[in-house]
């Protein structure tokens, strides 16, 4: 399985299927509001992909199998629905939704 990364908040629940070696992750991307992702090619996940300062440019490159989404938890939404509007699977950390706009939009 091919794991994408994006944001560096929430809980990355797939970070035990990777140290499990069931899976790869395939690139690391910031939210979009800021860098903090980048402390998971250092120090929680043990082999990375590449880092992305875009996660768009992240999502068409590297054709993940699965989304682990993990932001600023204001913006957790508008990632879901731009990964699943791509045909992504997602884990996503909560709120999903955290405004209407972005409720609806997922």
């Amino acid at each position: 399985m091919r794991i994408a990364v994006i944001g560096g908040y929430g809980h990355h629940h797939l970070k035990n299927v990777v140290k499990a070696g069931h899976a790869t992750v395939v690139g690391v991307a910031a939210d979009g509001y800021d860098d903090s992702a980048k402390k998971w090619l250092k120090q929680d996940w043990s082999k990375t992909g590449p880092w992305f300062d875009d996660y768009r440019v992240m999502l068409d490159k590297v054709k993940p199998d699965v989304v682990s989404i993990g932001p600023i938890y204001g913006y957790t939404g508008e990632i879901v629905a731009e990964s699943l509007g791509r045909g992504h699977k997602v884990v996503s950390d909560k709120p999903i939704g955290p405004d209407w706009n972005q409720f609806r939009a997922v």
